[in-house]
């Protein structure tokens, strides 16, 4: 029985966890699941002891060389990707909602808050923030809400934008900022 199928039979103990499938990420999980030594990787494990390795480009050809575990290249991984992604932004409207719902002063908790998702997963493979989509929800500070934004500049800008203009937080720079963006503010 390979590592990751006494994984499965382990995580079908109702004590643990409830339901399958399982995201594993983090060096040492991967590593001992796989033998695939990678800074950014998770594996994906099935009840049936299947799985499927999820990494960007630089290891895909030494996780070429793993037995058993399929790649997200594959039309099937695509599909568990996507659906982790939905999974991802539903778990960020939720948290919306429950902001949004819980009283505080005058307002609600989502009315003295700044909340920014930044999914991972736009042109990946390259590492490149090109066409990422980033939500930036709450109405702390000077945010501008309930417009849809199209605009340049690195994640650094958007952190040092919301940090100082939505939080207040004088930070005076951030590592690869360049600009504040003030189509938010």
């Amino acid at each position: 029985m390979t590592r990751i199928e006494r994984l499965a039979a382990l995580l079908e103990e109702p004590l643990l966890v409830a339901g399958p499938p399982y995201v594993l990420g983090g060096q040492a999980n991967v590593r001992y699941l796989t033998g695939l030594q990678s800074s950014n990787s998770a594996v994906l494990v099935e009840p049936d002891g299947s799985a499927t390795l999820f990494t960007d480009f630089r290891y895909a050809q030494r996780a070429g060389a793993v037995t058993g575990v399929s790649f997200v290249e594959t039309p099937r991984g695509m599909r568990i990707l996507r659906d982790i992604c939905r999974w991802h932004v539903e778990e960020f409207a939720y948290l919306l909602g429950r902001l949004k719902a819980t009283p505080e002063g005058a307002g609600t908790l989502l009315d003295h808050t700044a909340v920014l998702f930044v999914h991972e997963h736009a042109e990946a493979n390259a590492h490149k923030n090109n066409n990422l989509a980033a939500i930036v929800a709450g109405h702390a500070g000077r945010l501008k809400t309930g417009v849809h934004t199209r605009t340049t500049g690195t994640l650094g800008d958007l952190y040092l934008t919301v940090a100082e203009e939505s939080l207040g937080a004088r930070i005076g720079a951030f590592p690869t900022a360049e600009r504040k963006l003030t189509e938010i503010v």
